[in-house]
């Protein structure tokens, strides 16, 4: 059921966020239930408490008031990211998979330090053109990946990391699995234990594989579906069939709103998977809305535009269709951060602008202010905020203080470890 939260982000004194913040220079631990949000033009991984839209703190990278500004952590630097996604394990470390114009991978953040620490093997050539990455268990890790701009025909691929033994496995694409071969693929979200939906970016200049879609992949095959076509341009691929068998097909599924530029991150919610998407009218003018795809049932593969803008799929990809929220029109840029609210809302930024969170409401498609993080003195100014998830403070499940059986005194060794409060503080 959907039900959307009626708040509103509160209005307050940038001094209060001086003081706060500035004091030490170091790093501001996340709270439970806090947004981590990545400013791209900074490099910095920041807390944001949902409930009052306030900034709590930097958590790594450069310090978003101090002046002269100071970085927070050591380690890589993902400032200039083109893409970054966040994920958090069970122990609240925080994950990063980032691709700047020098450096690509996944970082791993201490909450407590804002140490940024570069997993082994994730700076290798099949981690270049950085994905969508994920968390399945505590020492698991998926994520999408192409050496795209190396090679325009290189094979996209999904692959698995463990963080314990800093091994990669390729599960799907480059000679694992059968179905359409993957281009470019970027959004990625889990639609149940063994599925996983992947959306390409759409090609420009490539003669004969042409278009964008949504597949299904099967993680313990690697085997790939087309759900639906995300293009006004047919999906032109080669479809593998066996070893060293494939042949050069026209595949399409599915009808609605289309893009024609790319999709940039996608959420799963109740069998649909939301995309948020760009595309270009002229060289000045990028519209872009969320579209919702049905990957379940007789429907599946049906497109809709929730909020936004996005293409009729008349040919053309260049008739412009336009869904206002409810609350009034508001242009939407390059959607990124998608991610579901305790509420069921609909959580996502914009990266080209404004710096603000926001929150699509599915009971009355109002867009709600959660955040006005622009609004806040900080800099640099654009932050481009990019990736965003939720930070779930670690759960006592372990015997930490040693005395042989699971109890306050391990609760006590967390607060003190995060220095969390107690809800009455």
């Amino acid at each position: 059921m959907r039900h959307g939260s009626r708040r509103r982000a509160l209005r307050w004194s940038a001094g209060a966020m001086v003081m706060f913040m500035a004091a030490g220079l170091q790093a501001v631990p996340p709270r439970d239930g806090d947004y981590l949000v990545v400013s791209r033009s900074a490099g910095t991984v920041f807390a944001v408490d949902p409930d009052t839209g306030i900034v709590r703190g930097v958590v790594s990278g450069r310090d978003l008031v101090a002046a002269p500004p100071s970085i927070i952590g050591g380690g890589p630097s993902i400032a200039g990211s083109f893409r970054t996604s966040l994920a958090t394990g069970p122990d609240g470390t925080i994950y990063a998979r980032f691709e700047t114009s020098a450096d690509f991978g996944i970082v791993a953040i201490d909450p407590m330090t804002g140490d940024r620490t570069l997993l082994a093997g994730t700076d290798s050539i099949r981690w270049a053109q950085a994905g969508d990455l994920m968390l399945i268990d505590g020492d698991t890790m998926l994520s999408t990946g192409d050496d795209f701009g190396l090679n325009a025909n290189g094979d996209g691929r999904v692959l698995r990391y463990d963080t314990d033994l800093h091994m990669t496995t390729l599960i799907s694409g480059a000679g694992v699995g059968i179905g359409p071969r993957l281009i470019r693929p970027r959004a990625m979200a889990r639609l149940d234990e063994t599925t996983l939906l992947v959306a390409e970016f759409t090609l420009n200049d490539l003669p004969t594989r042409t278009g964008a879609g949504l597949y299904r992949i099967d993680t313990t095959t690697g085997d790939r579906t087309l759900v639906s076509r995300l293009t006004s341009l047919p999906v032109e691929r080669e479809v593998i069939t066996g070893p060293c068998e494939a042949s050069l097909e026209t595949i399409d599924a599915g009808s609605g709103p289309v893009m024609n530029l790319q999709s940039r991150d996608m959420l799963v919610i109740d069998g649909v998977a939301y995309l948020g998407a760009s595309s270009r009218l002229t060289a000045s003018d990028f519209p872009a809305g969320i579209i919702g795809v049905e990957v379940m049932g007789a429907a599946a593969g049906q497109r809709t535009l929730v909020v936004g803008q996005a293409m009729a799929d008349d040919g053309t990809g260049m008739t412009l269709l336009t869904v206002d929220p409810a609350n009034g029109p508001m242009p939407l840029s390059a959607p990124m951060g998608l991610l579901e609210t305790p509420q069921g809302d609909m959580a996502f930024t914009c990266l080209f602008g404004p710096d603000v969170i926001y929150a699509y409401d599915f009971a009355t498609g109002e867009l709600i202010e959660i955040a006005d993080v622009g609004g806040q003195d900080l800099t640099p100014a654009p932050l481009e905020l990019s990736g965003m998830t939720i930070w779930h403070a670690p759960s006592v499940c372990a015997d930490i203080d040693g005395s042989g059986i699971v109890d306050f005194g391990d609760l006590n060794e967390v607060l003190d470890q995060w220095e969390q409060p107690c809800p009455d503080e």
